[in-house]
């Protein structure tokens, strides 16, 4: 079976993924002030520009895929809408996907939608440190959302 996780991000050392995740060293003693994560997580797949499948290292070599909704944003759809609506929708899509290619390493920052019970949003913080939204909605990609 092929190891598609990829080498290096469930081998870090604590004080590498403490780093990625909060910045500074361990001895900084930076807590997040999350309800959830941050989490450190590999692209899976890009759904659309506002739709990903990550695979979330949650520790203790325990690992999960969820579909991520990024947090603020809404791109125009791929199956929906007018044909312009759709030709945005598939080109906001090839963009983000050159933002983040299978396998990129990012840092998640989940919360769980209080509109459906099924799903979450969050931020993902590139390997740079960008959000992933902001870069979208500043490409012209996608617009921003309240939820």
């Amino acid at each position: 079976m092929p190891n598609w996780l990829g080498d290096g991000l469930f081998t870090l050392s604590p004080a590498q993924r403490h780093k990625i995740l909060y910045g500074g060293t361990l001895e900084t003693g930076r807590i997040p002030d999350m309800e959830y994560g941050p989490y450190l997580c590999r692209i899976h797949r890009v759904v659309d520009a506002d739709t990903v499948y990550v695979i979330v290292d949650l520790g203790f070599r325990v690992h999960t895929t969820i579909s991520i909704r990024l947090l603020g944003i809404d791109a125009p759809e791929l199956f929906s809408g007018p044909p312009e609506e759709r030709e945005r929708g598939k080109a906001a899509k090839e963009y983000v996907k050159t933002l983040i290619p299978v396998g990129t390493l990012c840092t998640l920052r989940p919360y769980k939608d209080r509109r459906s019970f099924n799903r979450y949003v969050g931020s993902l913080l590139l390997p740079d440190g960008a959000d992933l939204a902001s870069t979208i909605q500043a490409a012209g990609h996608a617009q921003w959302a309240d939820y």
